[in-house]
């Protein structure tokens, strides 16, 4: 085993850069601020949607291009470089737009926000297969799992302050769009310092390539291959899918709860950080579960509490409910995110780690665009049958993570060789 695998160093520079990016990233708090910030040039909720669906879903489109030319790479660390200079200039040159032509050509100001928006997603999609490439190959699933859960915990800690010593004030202080492009220059701002202090992350050569598509098409007719022959990849790739139900709510909820009680830009801001102390709170009983291998009953469990949660809403709409929403659904998004992340991971063979990971991604993530429909269905017929419709697609989401293995391939081996 390499000596860099678990090295104390590259673990710092990740979670840095993990924990700024977020943190960077809860100042346009992709829940509750950007559909706010939407709203403002828009009335439509399918609009709201299709950001919403942008910003997420833009990642996909091009993994599968990416594994193809990374499989055979020995180092992936100066592409995700570049990746990062991309996502830098596309989110900073929202602000730019925002500043310069946000009150006097709306319109071209949405067009412009919107190409940002699938810039930063789209180079987001490269940098997701070379980052969990970097993951894979620099720690061991249990290190793995509790390094995420860390991150997440202290990047959840930092989003509370952003978004409300940052944001709340921002939005309060400073008229629309005014406020929304100042958020957007200082998020990408604290962004470059987390991509700088990446930089001299050290990755060693790998060793194991697949060698064996030498075309775009023959690899993508492989790594469909391996849906249809791994069952297990196959109740990642459904059960990962469904999780994404909550993205049908998702944007919604702030704006139902906005226009419902008028709330102020400080009050949107406390709903953004209690969403995120949610997410802190779950990672720290995320963390341990991941380190005992049962990513399986962290699925679960994130299943459970996002039903829970959306059954409350429907019969409660009282701001109480709307806190406890919040509170649920930031713990279990990083549920969900770390669960099916790890044992993916874990699931994968070295030399086709690229191709599993994409395919998965591709496949899943078209569950990052039900925000679209669900501003369909909204405008159609309503909140409640969005949220009827939404609990019962995570109900079947539990019931598939039933058939998940609690432990992954090789887990008492990496038990073993693991550090202490």
């Amino acid at each position: 085993m390499s000596v860099l695998v678990n090295d104390r160093k590259n673990r710092l520079r990740v979670n840095v850069q993990a924990v700024l990016l977020v943190g960077a990233l809860a100042l346009a708090e992709q829940s509750v601020v950007l559909p706010v910030i939407v709203k403002h040039f828009s009335d439509s909720n399918t609009i709201v949607g299709i950001f919403a669906s942008l910003l997420r879903g833009g990642a996909i489109i091009m993994q599968l291009y990416a594994a193809f030319n990374v499989r055979n790479e020995g180092l992936v660390l100066p592409r995700m470089l570049n990746v990062f200079k991309v996502r830098f200039i596309s989110w900073f040159s929202i602000g730019i737009v925002m500043l310069l032509f946000g009150v006097s050509h709306p319109v071209q100001t949405l067009f412009l926000f919107s190409v940002g928006l699938f810039t930063f997603s789209f180079a987001a999609g490269f940098g997701a297969i070379y980052y969990q490439e970097l993951m894979g190959k620099l720690f061991t699933p249990q290190y793995r799992g509790k390094l995420v859960a860390d991150q997440q915990i202290f990047a959840g800690l930092l989003s509370i302050i952003s978004v409300i010593g940052v944001s709340g004030y921002i939005l309060e202080t400073f008229e629309a769009p005014y406020s929304f492009a100042y958020i957007f220059l200082i998020s990408s701002l604290v962004m470059g310092i987390g991509f700088l202090y990446f930089a001299p992350m050290k990755e060693m050569q790998k060793t194991n390539t697949d060698k064996s598509q030498k075309s775009f098409t023959s690899f993508i007719v492989s790594a469909l291959k391996f849906v249809k022959t791994d069952k297990q990849l196959r109740i990642q790739i459904i059960g990962r899918f469904l999780s994404y139900a909550f993205m049908l709510m998702l944007p919604f909820i702030i704006l139902q709860a906005k226009d419902k009680y008028h709330l102020s830009g400080s009050e949107i801001a406390i709903l953004a950080a209690i969403q995120m102390l949610g997410a802190m709170v779950g990672n720290y009983f995320w963390g341990k579960l991941s380190f005992r291998g049962n990513d399986k009953a962290i699925a679960l469990i994130s299943f459970f509490i996002n039903i829970l949660g959306f059954t409350v809403l429907l019969f409660y709409q009282e701001m109480p409910a709307f806190y406890g929403i919040f509170f649920i659904m930031g713990a279990s998004i990083d549920g969900s995110r770390l669960a099916f992340n790890n044992s993916l991971l874990s699931l994968a063979p070295e030399e086709h780690r690229p191709a599993y990971v994409a395919i998965n991604n591709n496949i899943t993530a078209l569950g990052l665009f039900l925000s679209i429909p669900g501003g369909i269905i909204l405008d159609k017929f309503g909140f409640t049958v969005l949220n009827i419709i939404a609990i019962l697609l995570l109900i079947a989401g539990f019931f598939v993570s039933l058939k998940l293995k609690r432990n992954c391939r090789n887990f008492q081996e990496i038990m073993v060789k693991a550090p202490k």
